[in-house]
């Protein structure tokens, strides 16, 4: 299947798009035409035997496979000859343009125009002579001509299934998805005859199993009754056939030898009849019919449209429901299926993939005890299957019957050869209707799993290399727009993300997905890096470069030649041959390049070129010579200083993105395909001039024009042609250059206006230039900064909605706004107008005002607040009270922070005119002294109240607010109590927090829902309700409150995972936790009662820091078997601690600033899961090697400042045996510790403190060739890094810290793969490792990272590499010099 697959996507597109070139040439063609026509002829006559080949290539591939590979050399051979050919016209474009100003000989150049046709000439003829070879074989072979029609491919045979569910128990996690279903199917308010819903989702999400839920549902068995029909529709959407099986059905599997439809229907409709009379017999009241078609694949409207028409007169009555699934979004669309009655199927959580596997490996039964440590390696494996149900049902199928714990760890590698999966991950694919989609599909495997790939550069990307050859007049970006929302609708894409206007502008592909696209490109696409790849071969021509491990795998060789397409994150430039000329595609976004080398010059067939995020120190002139590019970025990169300049050269040149105004270029405006200008800045230089936009029609998407003051007048405006730009949807119009975001006080607050923004001549000069900027009435976004006219233009205030639907007004010099010409439902937001003192009523939707200083009031009549849907006012330091609203009917929020002078909301307003208010938040309103009355808001779904010091009630109870689910009320000081919370079955989350409070109201036993619960800091607070019986209860935190206790039991909240207390100091107990077998976490801090005995939770993470005064933590922690995480820090009193005997599970121990512990806890030897031990800090403590040589599966240790600590003899023999061990910490010892005799072979990071016997760096370490990250600390005796240092190859971090006398760093010249050097507090080496000036530059200079003293030379620092240098710097008990 995979070959039939990878030779109809490599080939059939491939010739089809040659043979589309070759046609486009022929005009071109002077003084080879005719070989070239006769090329074309012969490529057709190959075309036409192409289908039988690729069909006998999967029978027998000996004889046809290599007549393939051949055709593919020679297309893409005649294609690189037809980009020669364009490139050569598109040059001499270019070089007619510069002989009107300067005249050139070309005759005696690399270009004499004789030269190259004859060049090309002799390049076709031999293009034709290997043709005639391949036709000749072709009839050697028997290949027939076969039509090739983008259609879909023939039905894969009737597929069967069924409506009985199984065993229930072996389905998981769709309880909710089945009562969504239910609900659409039987709603009443849907009153139609004939109802649509549809179940879409990637293959193997269980859409079929859930289906079957849904009709074994009981709501639904008592609904519809006998009146349910399954039909499993498949590839073949025949009516007839779906006709006859629903009579089946209906029939209890008679079949009738009819074939009249009418009859047919006739019979169906009696059927129903004649249940709906007996049905009646036992249960009065009429019965609807349930219609199931399974695997639905029909896109054509006409027949679903048949069988609808059909559908329809067989029964009168309302409620009818035909419930479907499918893989394909479009056929649910087809089907006319509502938006809110299409389902879209979600991933399982892991826990549910865990219990597939789980049922259908031990069914029913429970785990034995000795086979526990199954379920570890289980639950790796469910995460693996990425939420799909199906693999995890395969998994279990391989796994029954089998105990083996080495096959369950290797079972992931049995996935592939396992019949189900790859099967119906296979079908997606073949369904494609156009090869063309597939090779686009498949080209998506070039990028790494779980990559978010953008829309914009996707098709981009597809474009570049011939993917989107023209249709019926389309351009190429629409045909490319077509094939993503066909991947998307297919449900090969998923996680699609929108913009502000809802278009889609990236998605990800589900990893089974991924290795489907894989499966099918895998001959041509590689990815090297992260432990991923193999050798480039000869066959490759998609190649990625994930890290420098992959640039370390690469071999170089002649394959390398044939590349198409490179990206890049790493300097790949230095192991890269100068004559890989064939390359389309260059990406090196992010990658720690700071040039670009000439080679690049040659690459004629080069349409995409990015080099965003990089340290590109300059934009080369011979990137404007590549004049077949199509897309072109340089986003984000900081260190070029001049813009690019000869930018009109690049005549194909349709996308270009930068985002620095200085990298400006000009000559813009001759680019007359340019589709894509993100930012235009106006200057009065030639070639920077507003009317360079005038000639750019074809412009897309979003332009933002910013330094508009440098337009002299409204003529000038008129000539950029914005009203003609009907594309357009994004304008952003900047008087100045752009403005950061508004974050209120703490940025400054409103930014100053220049002088000259309060002169005369600058207002009118705004104000006529913004006039002549109209756009076009299709716009959807409009913003504008810094406009210091005191009016608006015309085109903003009539009524023809020319501002779309979003409008966005920044740093206006207004003082009033007038009503805005809105289309219904916008959304306006003003930002930063200091001088705006009114609004007047406009038609929105939402309306978002934020750093208005002066703004007093907002009128709004009836007209404006009956559409109102969100209102959000921020930081406006003098609006004392809201406008009186009439009726608001649709507000759904309301959020109101930091108006200082805000006093007065309106007593009584939301009950009487927001009856469908869902989310109130009032933050930062110092002066609000009450809140109005919440009587009757049924609708209220969130209130967050958080006032300071003024507000002291919450006006009226909040019992009638019967849909509130999250309550976060303070820090309020002046607030008392919260209003009684009986009744709020909803509420899932609460939260409160005020010094003054001194109770909540009411019982918290009828908060069913309640899953978070948060108090304090409440100093005044000295109970809280009683937590019985809430079985929901997940998490519990209280802090900083004057309880003496917690009230009841907690034996009943079955559900807590997290109990965190802390900072109680009254508080003398904690309810007993025994029962609470969901404990996951439980952390105690700043608090000195003992900890209560823990009754087997399931998986415990206990954490105890900051009790100063505890001594001792229970007897026994024994019961506690599956404790995973045991932390203890800031326990300065604490003297011992229990036994960990029989804590089998415990992975995590972490014992840090205890300094009145003196030993371990016994029983540590017993901890054999044991990955990370870290002991620090505790200066009494004394212990013995021997209590590390059980631990065999330690992965990181960490002993340190320890200073009574003074035997380690036989470490180094303990820790050699320890063959897991990769990170390692040590040292700040007393003076007579010895040092380490020896350290472990296989670490890979080493942190080292130095302390008063070891003087110098330990030689042991010269022998650690695995070691990736080196730290070393308090080193003070050595002047000279030791030559050895320079044996450790495979160190990529260096962290050198406090290393007073450190002078000299030869040794570090000679560690190659060394990426990040870190020094701090090292004095003599601050000047001597200076940039380029440094006495030891020399030796450091070829490291990409370097920073000093928090200073970074080269600030391409990793994420992660600091993790070393920060795991002591904050213990208290370090040395000044360390601190």
């Amino acid at each position: 299947m995979a070959a039939e697959m990878a030779a109809e996507l490599l080939l059939g597109p491939v010739v089809d798009f040659t043979v589309s070139k070759v046609f486009e040439q022929l005009d071109l063609a002077v003084g080879f035409k005719l070989e070239l026509r006769r090329f074309r002829r012969s490529l057709e006559m190959v075309r036409g035997v192409l289908r039988d080949a690729e069909q006998r290539c999967v029978a027998d591939s000996s004889g046809v496979k290599p007549w393939l590979e051949g055709l593919r050399s020679i297309a893409e051979e005649a294609d690189e000859v037809m980009d020669e050919i364009s490139y050569e016209n598109l040059r001499r474009k270019v070089a007619a343009k510069k002989l009107m100003l300067k005249q050139v000989s070309y005759f005696f150049t690399a270009s004499n125009p004789i030269a190259f046709r004859l060049k090309m000439a002799n390049k076709i003829k031999n293009l034709n002579a290997e043709l005639d070879v391949l036709n000749t074989r072709a009839t050697g072979l028997g290949l027939q001509v076969q039509h090739r029609l983008e259609t879909t491919p023939e039905p894969r045979g009737i597929r069967q299934t069924d409506s009985l569910l199984g065993e229930p128990s072996g389905v998981k996690g769709r309880d909710g998805d089945v009562q969504k279903i239910v609900k659409l199917l039987i709603d009443s308010s849907t009153q139609q005859p004939l109802c649509v819903v549809s179940i879409v989702g990637i293959p193997g999400l269980g859409k079929t199993t859930l289906a079957k839920q849904v009709c074994n549902n009981d709501q639904i068995q008592a609904h519809f009754s006998n009146n349910i029909i399954w039909i499993c529709v498949s590839d073949n959407f025949d009516v007839m056939r779906i006709l006859v099986q629903m009579l089946e059905s209906l029939s209890e599997g008679h079949r009738e030898n009819i074939t009249n439809r009418n009859v047919i229907v006739k019979k169906i409709k009696e059927k129903l009849g004649q249940k709906e009379k007996l049905e009646q017999k036992e249960k009065p009241g009429q019965k609807n019919y349930l219609l199931i078609l399974d695997d639905v694949w029909n896109e054509n409207r006409r027949e679903w449209e048949d069988l609808r028409d059909c559908l329809l007169g067989l029964s009168e009555m309302n409620g009818n429901r035909v419930l479907v699934t499918t893989r394909i979004q479009n056929v649910a669309t087809v089907m006319g299926v509502l938006p809110e009655h299409v389902h879209c199927l979600k991933q399982l959580k892991d826990d549910d993939c865990w219990s597939v596997i789980r049922h259908r490996v031990f069914g029913n039964s429970p785990i034995p005890s000795e086979l526990e440590e199954l379920e570890t390696i289980g639950r790796e494996n469910a995460k693996k299957c990425k939420g799909v149900p199906l693999v995890a049902s395969v998994i279990g199928g391989i796994l029954c019957n089998n105990r083996n714990k080495d096959a369950w760890c290797e079972v992931w590698g049995s996935i592939e050869e396992a019949d189900g999966v790859l099967p119906v991950l296979q079908l997606s694919f073949s369904r494609l209707p156009k090869p063309a989609l597939k090779q686009c599909f498949a080209f998506c495997s070039i990028f790494p799993k779980d990559f978010v790939m953008e829309k914009e550069m996707l098709i981009q990307l597809w474009m570049a290399h011939g993917f989107l050859s023209c249709e019926r007049q389309m351009e190429m970006e629409a045909i490319g727009d077509k094939y993503f929302n066909d991947l998307l609708s297919y449900s090969l894409f998923q996680d699609a993300e929108k913009d502000s206007c809802g278009g889609v502008i990236a998605c990800k592909m589900h990893d089974l997905i991924h290795d489907l696209a894989q499966s099918v490109s895998e001959p041509q696409t590689l990815i090297l890096g992260n432990g991923s790849g193999s050798n480039i071969t000869a066959d490759i021509r998609h190649l990625n470069l994930l890290s420098d491990e992959g640039m370390a795998a690469l071999e170089i060789g002649d394959a390398m030649l044939e590349l198409h397409t490179l990206f890049s994150e790493t300097k790949v430039f230095p192991n890269i041959p100068a004559n890989f000329e064939k390359m389309r595609v260059l990406s090196f976004c992010g990658a720690n390049i700071d040039k670009l080398p000439a080679v690049l010059r040659e690459l004629k067939h080069l349409r995409y070129l990015d080099v965003s995020k990089t340290p590109i120190k300059e934009l080369p002139k011979f990137i404007t010579k590549l004049y077949q590019l199509q897309t072109l970025s340089f986003m984000d990169c900081y260190c070029i200083e001049r813009p690019l300049e000869g930018i009109g050269n690049l005549v194909n040149l349709r996308h270009l993105y930068f985002n620095f105004e200085k990298l400006m270029p000009a000559g813009v405006g001759t680019l007359a395909c340019l589709q894509t200008l993100k930012l235009f800045v106006v200057d009065q230089q030639k070639g920077r001039q507003i009317e360079e936009l005038g000639g750019l029609s074809q412009l897309k998407e979003t332009l933002e024009i910013t330094k508009l003051k440098m337009v002299r007048n409204r003529e000038e405006a008129i000539i950029a042609k914005l009203s003609e730009k009907t594309t357009i949807q994004e304008l952003a119009l900047h008087f100045d250059g752009r403005l950061e975001p508004y974050r209120g006080r703490q940025s400054g607050g409103a930014k100053e206006y220049s002088p000259e923004c309060r002169s005369e001549e600058r207002r009118k000069h705004d104000e006529d230039v913004l006039e002549g900027l109209q756009p076009h009435s299709n716009l959807k976004s409009l913003s504008i900064s810094n406009y210091c006219g005191e009016k608006c233009p015309s085109w903003m205030l009539d009524d023809l909605g020319n501002l779309g639907e979003s409008t966005h007004l920044r740093n206006l010099e207004l003082e009033s706004m007038p009503p805005l010409s809105l289309n219904s439902g916008a959304k306006v937001q003003i930002e930063r107008c200091k001088n705006l003192k009114s609004i007047a009523d406009s038609r929105l939707q939402v309306l978002i005002i934020d750093g208005c200083d002066e703004l007093i009031s907002m009128g709004f009549g009836t007209l404006a607040t009956m559409s109102l849907k969100e209102i959000r006012i921020s930081w406006c330091s003098k609006l004392e009270s809201l406008p009186v609203l009439t009726e608001l009917p649709y507000l759904h929020t309301l959020s109101l922070k930091e108006c200082e002078k805000l006093r007065d909301i309106g007593d009584g307003l939301f009950a009487s005119t927001c009856p469908n208010l869902e989310a109130l938040t009032i933050s930062g309103c110092r002066n609000l002294m009450s809140m109005p009355r919440l009587d009757g808001l049924s609708s209220l779904q969130s209130i967050s109240v958080v006032v300071g010091h003024g507000l002291k009630s919450i006006g009226g109870s909040l019992s009638a607010c019967t849909s509130l689910k999250s309550l976060s009320i303070g820090p309020c000081d002046s607030l008392e109590s919260v209003p009684s919370l009986d009744g709020l079955s909803s509420l899932q989350s609460i939260s409160i927090a005020g010094h003054g409070l001194k109770s909540i109201g009411g019982s918290l036993s009828t908060c069913t829902s309640l899953k978070s619960l948060s108090i304090g800091p409440c100093d005044s607070l000295e109970s809280v309700p009683s937590l019985d019986g809430l079985s929901s209860l997940q998490s519990v935190y209280v802090r900083d409150c004057g309880l003496k206790s917690i009230e009841g039991s907690l034996s009943t909240c079955t559900s807590l995972k997290i109990l965190s207390i802390g900072g109680c100091d009254s508080l003398e107990s904690i309810p007993s936790l025994d029962g609470l077998s969901s404990l996951e976490e439980l952390a105690i801090y700043g608090t000195d009662f003992p900890v209560s005995r823990l009754d087997k939770p399931k998986s415990l993470k206990i954490m105890i820091s900051g009790c100063g005064q505890l001594k001792s933590i229970g007897e026994s922690l024994s019961n506690s078997m599956c404790l995973k995480n045991f932390s203890i820090c800031y326990c300065n009193s604490l003297e011992s601690i229990p036994s960990l005997d029989g804590l089998s599970s415990l992975e995590t121990l972490s014992i840090e600033i205890c300094g009145g512990l003196t030993s371990l806890p016994n029983g540590l030897s017993s901890c054999t899961a044991l990955e990370t031990l870290k002991i620090s800090n505790c200066n009494n403590l004394i212990w013995t090697s021997e209590d590390l040589r059980d631990l065999r599966s330690l992965v990181e240790l960490e002993i340190t400042w320890c200073r009574e600590l003074r035997n380690i003899r036989g470490l180094g023999e303990i820790l050699g045996c320890l063959t897991r061990l990769r990170k390692l910490h040590f040292g700040g010892f007393s003076a007579e510790v010895e040092e380490l005799e020896e350290y472990p072979n296989q670490l890979e990071e080493l942190s080292l403190i130095g302390w008063e016997k070891p003087k110098y760096l330990p030689c042991q370490i010269q022998h650690l060739t695995a070691l990736r990250k080196l730290s070393l600390r308090r080193f003070h005796g050595i002047e000279a890094l030791p030559d050895w240092l320079g044996n450790l190859s495979s160190l990529q971090s260096l962290y050198i810290i406090n290393c007073r006398s450190l002078r000299y760093m030869k040794a570090i010249r000679r560690l190659s793969n060394l990426k990040t050097l870190d020094i701090r507090k090292c004095p003599a080496l601050r000047g001597r490792c200076a940039a380029e000036s440094g006495s030891e530059w020399n030796n450091i200079s070829h490291i990409p990272n370097i920073s000093i003293d928090w200073n970074d030379i080269f600030s391409h620092l990793d994420d992660d590499d600091d993790a070393l240098i920060d795991w002591n710097d904050i213990y208290p008990q370090i040395d000044d010099d360390d601190a």
